[in-house]
């Protein structure tokens, strides 16, 4: 037998589309109502496929693979297109990547970019530099290369077969080294105190390309103090 995801009564006259989930954990027949005038003012992909003469525009029918996501994934999705439950929805660990795979497919960049703002909150590490990767997020992205690239305990073979992230890895960690040195030469004690710091922080690394502009005045400022806190506390401890 078929299951069926109902929308909220006031939205029963205008919910002329009907999704059909095939393969994966959907059951057969595995069907959900929902609103064409939504999914087009939301998504292109949506769009083109429900006002032109392709065969899901007459038949008002889309089928959805589970290459694409489940059910209840798109039912979360939905929730963020709709007019009066869009702005109450929130992204959460538990349908992150749903929401973020079907907004990726059917390109709809606001929710996307939610994910992704939430994504940016979570510690980095490889599988969220894959799935940054997989997805286009381009700040998570630069985030989890900078995270990969300062601990050199971390595993790499995630990283296999992907020539693209192993060599921006590998310029990350030439770019680390480099600003890493600059400062050392510049002032040692800056240098000190700001490896200190970060150690002690679980924080994005100070020396990727983006945190140390070593040339701006900020920094010389930044410098100073570190070497003026160091020097008290070495005199303190005398």
């Amino acid at each position: 037998g078929g299951g069926r995801a109902r929308m909220a009564d006031p939205w029963d006259d205008v919910n002329d589309v009907c999704v059909e989930f095939q393969g994966g954990h959907a059951e057969e027949g595995e069907t959900m109502q929902v609103s064409s005038h939504v999914l087009s003012l939301a998504s292109p992909v949506f769009r083109a496929m429900l006002t032109s003469a392709l065969k899901e525009g007459q038949s008002k029918h889309v089928v959805i693979s589970s290459e694409v996501g489940s059910g209840e994934g798109f039912v979360e999705f939905y929730a963020f297109l709709m007019p009066d439950t869009g702005r109450e929805k929130t992204v959460r660990k538990r349908n992150v990547e749903d929401v973020l795979a079907f907004s990726d497919y059917y390109q709809v960049p606001v929710v996307k970019r939610l994910c992704e703002e939430f994504l940016l909150e979570q510690p980095p590490s490889v599988n969220l530099l894959l799935l940054a990767e997989a997805r286009g997020l381009s700040a998570l992205r630069k985030r989890c290369v900078a995270h990969v690239a300062r601990d050199p305990e971390t595993d790499l073979t995630q990283l296999a077969g992907k020539a693209d992230l192993l060599l921006d890895v590998a310029k990350e960690m030439q770019h680390q080294l480099q600003y890493r040195n600059r400062y050392r030469e510049m002032d040692p004690w800056a240098f000190r105190y700001r490896e200190m710091e970060w150690h002690d922080r679980e924080d994005d690394d100070p020396w990727s390309e983006q945190d140390a502009d070593v040339g701006s005045s900020a920094d010389w400022s930044e410098w100073q103090q570190w070497r003026d806190y160091g020097q008290q506390t070495e005199w303190r401890a005398r």
